[in-house]
């Protein structure tokens, strides 16, 4: 019967002993994560303030002619010091001439996302359509935007 309870006694210390390493790792974790956040909490508060701010901008954005992705969007700015006239003709020329990067290569490319911004700021404004002449140049890498395989077969 003795023998019985030291083991039993020695079963449970054995038991407590495993339950307290755990529970001090674990500690150890917290503690470094919390000290961790907190040092780092002044870049975690300004990245949210960022993201806040493009966030704000994004669903205020107007895209009078054509959606040609997020950054072609504008925000109206009232009593604007220099209004184009819109008696006259707008022949604009832009030239592309790099393709998007890999990390963003499934998207619009971000010169014509430059091209709709500028046609944009110009309707905005009060210049018809049909006032606003486009050329674009296209060469060198932005020449696989316009690109499929299927134009290679």
């Amino acid at each position: 019967m003795r023998k019985i309870i030291v083991f039993i006694i020695a079963g449970m210390l054995c038991i407590a002993g495993f339950t307290q390493k755990n529970d001090t790792l674990k500690i150890k974790k917290d503690s470094i994560l919390q000290a961790m956040i907190h040092a780092d909490s002044v870049n975690i508060e300004k990245q949210y303030a960022e993201r806040e701010h493009w966030d704000k901008i994004k669903t205020s954005s107007i895209f009078p002619v054509f959606a040609a992705g997020e950054f072609s969007g504008l925000a109206a700015v009232k009593d604007a010091n220099e209004i184009p006239d819109p008696k006259m003709e707008y022949k604009l020329l832009f030239e592309l001439k790099a393709n998007n990067p890999d990390s963003v290569a499934s998207e619009i490319n971000i010169g014509l996302a430059e091209v709709a911004r500028t046609i944009h700021l110009h309707v905005t404004y009060g210049i018809p359509l049909n006032k606003i002449i486009p050329v674009i140049l296209i060469h060198g890498g932005a020449l696989n935007a316009f690109c499929t395989n299927a134009h290679f077969k």
